[in-house]
C-alpha cells in the first residue's frame, strides 16, 4: 500500500529546497549530501522533506544510511516510520548499520498516520535488508514467544524475495499451529517470497479448505504469486472459482492465471465460466487471467468479443486488451479503448489498458493529448504515463506537457517531466527534484 501525505508535500518540498539552497534562485540537481544537510535542521518538515528525497534516491542513499539510523528513535513517529522506509529502499547496502536499530524499531508500537506503525515500517525494511534482515526475522519468526515480534517477523519476510527461501520451513510451521493471529501474516510472507515459496504449496492447498474466507482469500493469493510451481493446486483453485464467496471466486480466477498454461483445458473453461459469474469482480478477474495465459486461452476470444460488443462486462478495455495480449492484434483493443476513454466510469482503467499496449497504443496520441488537459489530475498524470510510453507518435504532446511542468499537482509535474525526456525533449532541472510519496 502507498501511504499519501496528509500534509502539502509542495510545502514541504518548499521548506527543504529553500533551506538548503538559502531561498536563492532555482536549485540545481539535488545531491544526497544536500539531504544530509536538510537532517540537521530541527525544523520536522524540513527533515521530512529529506527523507523523501532519500527515498526517492534508493540505493544511491547509501551514504547517508548512518545519519538517517539515528531518526528510528526520534520522538516524532512520522520521522521514526520515515526513517525505516528510507533504510528499506536503501537496501542490503544499509544493512551493516540498520539492522540492528531496525530490530529494536519492531517494538516501536506508535502508529503514524501518514507511513502506518513504526514497527511495520521496520519489519518491510529488514525484509529488504538481504541475508541479513532475513536472518534476523527468520530468528524472530523460529524462537521468540512474543507474539507481536512473530507477527512483525512474518509480515518482514513478505518483501525478502527469494532472501526469503531459507524462511518457508519457519512459516510452515507457523502455519501448523493453526493460529489465526498469525496466520494472515504468514500466508503474506509466502505470497511475498513467490515461487521460492513452493515448498509451501501442500500447507496453502490445506488454507484453501478453511471455513474462513478471510484465509481461503490469502491462500489464494499467495498460490497465485508462487506461480507455475503452484500446479498441485489448480484443481482446488478451479474448484473456488464456483464456490467461494466473492473475494475467493475472485482472487482463484487471479491465481490460475499467474499459474499460466499448467492450468490445462479445465483450468481454461474454469475462467470462461467465471465470465458469467453474478459479480463484476469475478469476471473481471478472469477476463485479466485469460489474457495473461496469452496465445494458450485463444478458445477464449470469441466469448471476449462477444462480452465486449454486448456490453456484458463493464470492464471492456480490460477485455479489449486480454484479446490483445492472447491474439497479439491491437486493432480491436484500439478501437474499444478510444470508445471508453472519455466515458467516467471506465476512463482510468481505459487509459492504464493503453500503458499496457506500449507503443502499439500509439493512435490514442490526440486523445491522450485531451486527457493531458482534463481537470482531474489523475487523469493528467496517467495520460502523461502512457505518451512517455508510446514513443515519437506522441511528439504532439510536447506543448502540453511543459506547461504541465508547472502543474499544481506534484505527481502530474513528474509524470510530465519523465515523458518529455523519453520523447528527447529538455527539462529544467529543477523538476528532478522528487515528488512522489514514501
Amino acid at each position: 500500500m502507498r501511504w499519501r501525505v496528509g500534509m502539502s508535500l509542495i510545502a514541504i518540498l518548499a521548506v527543504s529546497t529553500a533551506t538548503i539552497f538559502g531561498g536563492c534562485g532555482q536549485p540545481s540537481r539535488l545531491t544526497v549530501d544536500d539531504c544530509l544537510v536538510a537532517l540537521e535542521n530541527e525544523d520536522p518538515l524540513v527533515q521530512l522533506g529529506a527523507l523523501e528525497l532519500l527515498y526517492q534516491f534508493g540505493p544511491e542513499a547509501a551514504p547517508a544510511a548512518r545519519r538517517v539510523v539515528l531518526l528510528l528513535a526520534s520522538p516524532d513517529c512520522t520521522l521514526a516510520s520515515g526513517a525505516a522506509r528510507v533504510l528499506g529502499a536503501i537496501g542490503p547496502s544499509a544493512a551493516e548499520v540498520a539492522v540492528p536499530e531496525l530490530r529494536l524499531a519492531l517494538a516501536d508500537m506508535r502508529d503514524c498516520h501518514i507511513f502506518g506503525p513504526v514497527w511495520a515500517s521496520a519489519a518491510e525494511a529488514l525484509g529488504r535488508m538481504g541475508p541479513r534482515g532475513v536472518d534476523v526475522l527468520l530468528e524472530l519468526l523460529a524462537e521468540n514467544n512474543d507474539a507481536h515480534l512473530v507477527r512483525a517477523a512474518a509480515y518482514g519476510l513478505h518483501f525478502s524475495g527469494n532472501y526469503g527461501q531459507k524462511a518457508v520451513p519457519a512459516l510452515i510451521r507457523l502455519l501448523s499451529r493453526n493460529d489465526p493471529n498469525n496466520r494472515k501474516e504468514a500466508i503474506f510472507a509466502l505470497q511475498g517470497i513467490g515461487p521460492a515459496a513452493k515448498e509451501a504449496v501442500p500447507i496453502l492447498m490445506t488454507m484453501l479448505d478453511s471455513d474462513d474466507f478471510h484465509t481461503q482469500y490469502w491462500a489464494c493469493r499467495a498460490l497465485g504469486a508462487i506461480g507455475a510451481e503452484a500446479e498441485e493446486a489448480i484443481p482446488v483453485l478451479i474448484r473456488l472459482t464456483t464456490k467461494g464467496v466473492t473475494s475467493v471466486r475472485r482472487n482463484a480466477a487471479a491465481a490460475l492465471g499467474r499459474i499460466g498454461p499448467k492450468i490445462g483445458p479445465e483450468g481454461v473453461a474454469a475462467l470462461l465460466a467465471a465470465l458469467h459469474d453474478p459479480m463484476e469482480a469475478v469476471r473481471e478477474q478472469a477476463v485479466i487471467a485469460l489474457g495473461r495465459l496469452g496465445s494458450y486461452a485463444i478458445e477464449a476470444v470469441p466469448a471476449l468479443e462477444q462480452a465486449v460488443v454486448q456490453r456484458t462486462l463493464q470492464c471492456r478495455p480490460q477485455a479489449a486488451l486480454a484479446i490483445w495480449q492472447i491474439t497479439g492484434q491491437p486493432e480491436f483493443a484500439i478501437r474499444v479503448i478510444r470508445e471508453e476513454i472519455f466515458l467516467p466510469e471506465n476512463q482510468l482503467e481505459a487509459i492504464s489498458c493503453l500503458k499496457e499496449l506500449g507503443p502499439q497504443a500509439a493512435p490514442m496520441a490526440p486523445e491522450l493529448v485531451k486527457l493531458l488537459q482534463s481537470s482531474d489530475p489523475g487523469l493528467r498524470e496517467a495520460a502523461a504515463e502512457v505518451i512517455e510510453c508510446v514513443g515519437p507518435a506522441g511528439i504532439s504532446a510536447v506543448p502540453v506537457l511543459q506547461q504541465l511542468l508547472m502543474d499544481r499537482d506534484p505527481h502530474v509535474r513528474k509524470a510530465a517531466a519523465r515523458a518529455l525526456r523519453a520523447l528527447g525533449q529538455p527539462v529544467p532541472e529543477w523538476t528532478d527534484i522528487p515528488v512522489s510519496n514514501l
